[in-house]
C-alpha cells in the first residue's frame, strides 16, 4: 500500500481521514458509508475496493505500473476514474493513457462489457469535448468491436463533444450511426482514411450533426454520391477538406460538375481543399468564385489543368480570400508576381516543394 504521506503531498492523490491511516483494508470496506459521509474522503467506490489492499493512482500513467495486479486493475481503476474532476486536468495525455488501458479490457476480453462501459462512461464524464480516436495519437488502429463500446458509452455525455477525430479507425456503418446520434452537437470531425463508412452514412452524419462546420475526409475512398451527399446537406460547412480522396469506383468522378455542386449546396466556406482532383479545371474554379463569397483560403495540389484565368477569377470574385495554394498547376511564376501586385492582400503559392505542410499550419491561423 502507498504511504499515506506521499499521498496526501501529490497533486492527485486521495485525501484519506486523519483518523484512518492505521486501519486496515477490511475496515475501509466495512465503513465505507462513514467514509463517504466524510468530506476528506474522496472515493466513492470504497466498497468495491480489494479487501487486501487499496490501490491510489497518482496518475493515469501509473495504471502499467498496477496493472500487474490484473486481478485488482478493474477495481482499481474505478477508483481512478471516481476522483472528483478538480483532480483531474483536461490534459490529452492522461486521457490517452486511461482509453488504452480501457481498450486493454476489451482486446482480452479480461473485463465484462458492463464493466468496460461502466469504465468508459467514467472516463467521458472528465473528457468529453475534444475526443481523439485516431491512429496517430493513440499509436493504434480502433476497431469496429471497440467503437462499439465507445459509441455506446457517450450516450450520456456525447452531446458535449464538439471535436472528433475518427482518423484510421475502422468503425462500421452501424456503430457509425450510434456514434453520430449520441454526438450531435459536433462542430468538427475528422475521418481520414476511414474505409468503411459509406455514402448514407456521410448523409446521416449531416443530417443529425446540423451543427457540422468542419469535415476533413482526407484520403478517404469516396464516390459521386458521396459528393453530391455532401452538397445536398452540407449548408452550413464552412471547412471542407476533399485532400487526395481516392475515387476507386469512378476514377474521373470529382470534375467540374461535381465542384460546382459542391460550393452551390455549401455557400458559407471559408476554407475548401480539392486536392488530387486532377480533372477539374478553370472552369471549375469560375464556379468556386461565383459561389462561395466567404471563402478565405483555397487549396489545390496537382492542379494540372489550372492556368492564371482560373486562380484570377478566385482573387477578382472572392472578396475575403487570403491565401490560394496552388501546385503542380500551369500558373507560371510571372503570373504569380503579377497577382501578388495586384492583390497584396492575399498570399499566393505555387510549385514551391512543401507547399501541403505550410499550407496545414497556415489555414490553422486564420
Amino acid at each position: 500500500m502507498i504511504p499515506s504521506t506521499s499521498l496526501r503531498s501529490h497533486p492527485f492523490s486521495f485525501p484519506i481521514h486523519s483518523s484512518s491511516p492505521k486501519k486496515n483494508a477490511a475496515s475501509y470496506t466495512s465503513n465505507s458509508n462513514d467514509m463517504r459521509q466524510s468530506s476528506s474522503v474522496h472515493i466513492p467506490f470504497a466498497d468495491i475496493l480489494p479487501k487486501k489492499e487499496i490501490l491510489y493512482f497518482l496518475s493515469a500513467s501509473d495504471f502499467k505500473k498496477f496493472s500487474l495486479i490484473n486481478r485488482h486493475c478493474q477495481t482499481s481503476m474505478q477508483a481512478y476514474l471516481s476522483q472528483p474532476a478538480h483532480y483531474l486536468k483536461e490534459n490529452k495525455k492522461y486521457f490517452k493513457n486511461s482509453l488504452v488501458e480501457i481498450l486493454h479490457f476489451i482486446s482480452n476480453k479480461s473485463a465484462t462489457s458492463q464493466k468496460i462501459l461502466f469504465l468508459l462512461k467514467r472516463l467521458f464524464m472528465v473528457f468529453h469535448t475534444n475526443l481523439d480516436f485516431s491512429e496517430s495519437f493513440l499509436d493504434k488502429k480502433l476497431t469496429n468491436r471497440e467503437m462499439y463500446f465507445i459509441a455506446h458509452a457517450l450516450k450520456e455525455r456525447g452531446n458535449k463533444c464538439a471535436i472528433l477525430n475518427l482518423s484510421h479507425t475502422l468503425i462500421e456503418d452501424a456503430v457509425f450511426n450510434v456514434l453520430i446520434r449520441n454526438t450531435p452537437n459536433l462542430k468538427e470531425i475528422t475521418l481520414q482514411r476511414c474505409p468503411n463508412i459509406s455514402a448514407q452514412n456521410l448523409s446521416n452524419l449531416l443530417i443529425h450533426c446540423s451543427k457540422l462546420e468542419n469535415l476533413d475526409l482526407r484520403g478517404m475512398d469516396i464516390s459521386r454520391m458521396m459528393i453530391r451527399t455532401i452538397a445536398q446537406h452540407g449548408r452550413y460547412l464552412k471547412d471542407l477538406c476533399l485532400n487526395h480522396v481516392n475515387f476507386k469506383a469512378d476514377i474521373s468522378a470529382f470534375t467540374d460538375v461535381e465542384v460546382k455542386a459542391l460550393v452551390k449546396g455549401c455557400p458559407n466556406l471559408e476554407k475548401l481543399d480539392i486536392s488530387g482532383a486532377v480533372d477539374v479545371t478553370d472552369k471549375g474554379l469560375m464556379e468556386v468564385a461565383k459561389h462561395s463569397k466567404q471563402l478565405k483560403v483555397f487549396t489545390f495540389s496537382r492542379a494540372k489543368k489550372i492556368t492564371y484565368i482560373g486562380i484570377k477569377s478566385l482573387a477578382e470574385n472572392c472578396s475575403k480570400i487570403k491565401g490560394i495554394f496552388l501546385k503542380d498547376s500551369q500558373v507560371k511564376d510571372y503570373h504569380t508576381e503579377a497577382l501578388k501586385r495586384i492583390y497584396p492582400h492575399i498570399m499566393f503559392l505555387c510549385h514551391k516543394d512543401g507547399i501541403i505542410d505550410f499550407v496545414r499550419s497556415y489555414t490553422r491561423s486564420v
